[in-house]
């Protein structure tokens, strides 16, 4: 009996059909002549398929683990058991009824034939899903047909296995080569070039322009040519390609169809529902979304499943196809992914009601905005118009690791995020290592804007860099900023007490909306480096506190002035920085420094002048010990080395 190993007291346990191992729940189906078995992951389904299909118990329809007891059955073949004591039951049940009625002509057989797996499995695909009832569910649309590449019809599929063709090599296509049917699957076929090997099969459907019957390339002046990776020599395929050919099946010229006509332009929209194929599973059609469209290409994404299977293609692709198709053509359609399981136990249920977590989330990419000194500006001009609509997790993951990839050093970005326990992971190159990130978990579309909120923040970038619709007008925070000046945040904040002074006490003017919502995102960072400072007790700052200590009013307006710039506000052209961004931003990298940032501001160390700053200089001329300076000249060489990528990328 097989230990139940971390299970509760009276807690009831099922045990996967493979790996034997007791699970509380088993998500994974897969239906064979006798009954379901079930299994604890994709893994194991697979696994049991093969030795499933390899070798199965005739009596007991279960696989046939370690070396099968055997007896002799009709025509030749053995009738396999996975024990003996199944051999003898059969026995049994075969004596007490030893002959059935066979199909047609009134004779007897044994036990029929048991069912392929793939049939099966494509009955079970082809029955559990709904399309009607999913699309109500969800609330969605299906895309039209004029917005596909292919008949309203599905053409009817004459090949069959180990019929000769010509199609073009699917990895180098300007090559006509032989092929072989090695499967049909409703219209479509999966083809195996000559003299290539099983690891290069392909799908094309049988009204594709990509496949012509044997002699069609010499009719047209063309010469066959050996697959890419003939394993021959070269020299050998024109007798190998008389012996492949001599005495073949040529596939009938009627099987071939004529392709269907192209659309006229991209009709897809965002959120359109269709059926397409898995790249990178391409015998499965799957259900899925229109998740953007740019131009001539649409993206798709795969309901319920991860980012990772999603991909671009033109909206005239022949892998892409209306909703209904494989149920219309007979080819097995796979349901939306475990995400969304819940949803298909609910249309057995017969329950209607919008399904909880259905909603999808879709963010816009404003390329005209700041996008601050991390963010490398050519990267970020290609970024796509939006990310999503699709579920919070996969939009989060697509949005923030379109930043990391933006920035000009994606490690350091991936350093600045908040991290936590969520099912997010970002990734990012460091010297030659893969970095990774966790991020949070995310639950509602208000927990996902404060997280980017908060990133932005960090990344010194407009908050408006990422918004949930689109701002074809223009950034209004962008473009109310007014234009920065080299005068150091000192001479501002005097200047700015001094116009105080003028205004009345009773009702002093609100600043503007876009210098309210910079001081609000730049207030709880401004003081970073003040804050680091050790406090001293001489009287020169006694003094200085003094004369900086001025009304209330004078303090709002002095705050207002002298803690612009803004994080939104930094250049990405360290030369245009101000000494107070300088400043910044070396306290940012390291929090140590900001004891340093009077002495910054008694030599006026703007953009110009930190690039200029050697090791020597600041240890001469500053004071500086030999441990900050190598620090600060560290940060230097960053800055420049992220510049010389920049300038690299714009040229």
């Amino acid at each position: 009996m097989l230990p139940m190993k971390g299970l509760a007291r009276g807690a009831k346990s099922k045990v996967c059909n493979w790996c034997l191992e007791p699970k509380m729940s088993l998500k994974y189906v897969l239906p064979t002549q006798t009954r379901k078995k079930d299994f604890c992951s994709e893994l194991c389904l697979t696994e049991y398929r093969k030795a499933y299909n390899k070798s199965a118990c005739v009596h007991c329809d279960d696989v046939v683990r370690g070396e099968p007891v055997r007896e002799p059955g009709e025509a030749g073949r053995s009738l396999l058991f996975c024990s003996a004591d199944c051999r003898a039951r059969h026995q049994a049940a075969s004596i007490a009824s030893p002959l059935l009625p066979a199909f047609g002509n009134g004779s007897t057989q044994k036990r029929a034939h048991r069912p392929s797996m793939a049939s099966m499995a494509m009955q079970e695909a082809i029955q559990q899903f709904d399309w009607e009832e999913y699309l109500r569910e969800t609330e969605s649309r299906p895309a039209p047909q004029h917005c596909f590449k292919q008949r309203s019809q599905p053409p009817s599929n004459e090949f069959q296995a180990d019929m000769k063709l010509e199609a073009l090599d699917p990895r180098n296509v300007t090559s006509t080569c032989i092929a072989t049917v090695v499967g049909v699957l409703g219209p479509r076929l999966r083809l195996r070039l000559d003299g290539g090997d099983n690891k290069n099969d392909f799908w094309r459907l049988v009204d594709s322009n990509e496949i012509h019957p044997i002699g069609h390339c010499e009719k047209h002046d063309g010469m066959l040519q050996p697959p890419l990776g003939f394993r021959m020599n070269a020299s050998s395929w024109p007798m190998f390609l008389l012996k492949t050919l001599n005495g073949a099946e040529m596939a009938p010229e009627k099987a071939f169809k004529k392709e269907p006509p192209t659309p006229s332009r991209n009709f897809f929209e965002v959120g359109m529902k269709l059926e397409a194929v898995d790249k990178k599973n391409p015998q499965l059609i799957c259900a899925g979304t229109v998740g953007a469209v740019t131009g001539e290409m649409i993206h798709i994404t795969f309901d319920g499943w991860r980012g990772a299977f999603d991909y671009w293609c033109r909206f005239d692709s022949r892998d892409i196809f209306p909703v209904g198709w494989c149920s219309r053509s007979g080819h097995p359609l796979q349901p939306p992914g475990q995400k969304t399981a819940a949803v298909s136990a609910r249309y057995k249920a017969g329950d209607s009601r919008p399904a909880p977590g259905s909603a999808t989330v879709c963010v816009y990419v404003n390329h005209g905005c700041t996008c601050g000194p991390y963010l490398d500006g050519a990267r970020v001009t290609q970024l796509p118009e939006r990310f999503g609509p699709g579920n919070l997790n996969r939009v989060l993951r697509e949005c923030v690791q379109a930043c990391v990839d933006a920035a000009q050093r994606p490690a350091q970005v991936l350093g600045l995020l908040q991290t936590g326990d969520g099912k997010v992971q970002i990734t990012a190159g460091s010297g030659g290592q893969q970095l990774t990130a966790r991020l949070p978990a995310i639950e509602k579309d208000t927990q996902l804007w404060t997280f980017l909120e908060a990133l932005f923040e960090e990344l010194m970038c407009c908050e408006n860099f990422y918004t949930a619709e689109p701002h074809g007008a223009g950034c209004s925070k962008c473009a109310k900023v007014p234009p920065k000046t080299t005068a150091s945040a000192a001479t501002r904040a005097t200047g700015g007490a001094s116009r105080a002074r003028h205004r009345s006490p009773e009702h002093p003017p609100e600043p503007p909306p876009s210098r309210r919502a910079a001081k609000r995102r730049w207030s709880s960072h401004s003081s970073d480096w003040r804050a680091s400072r050790p406090r001293s007790s001489t009287p020169e700052s006694h003094h200085a506190a003094k004369r900086h200590s001025t009304s209330p009013e004078e303090d709002e307006a002095a705050t207002s002035t002298s803690e612009v710039p803004t994080r939104a506000l930094l250049s990405v052209d360290p030369h245009t920085w101000t000494i107070d961004e300088v400043i910044h931003y070396i306290s940012q990298h390291d929090a140590t420094l900001g004891q340093y940032a009077e002495l910054f501001q008694k030599h006026e160390i703007d953009g110009n002048a930190l690039l200029l700053l050697t090791s020597d200089i600041m240890m001469k001329y500053m004071g500086l010990k030999l441990g900050p300076a190598l620090k600060i000249c560290n940060i230097i060489a960053k800055i420049q080395t992220g510049r010389g990528r920049r300038h690299a990328s714009l040229s």
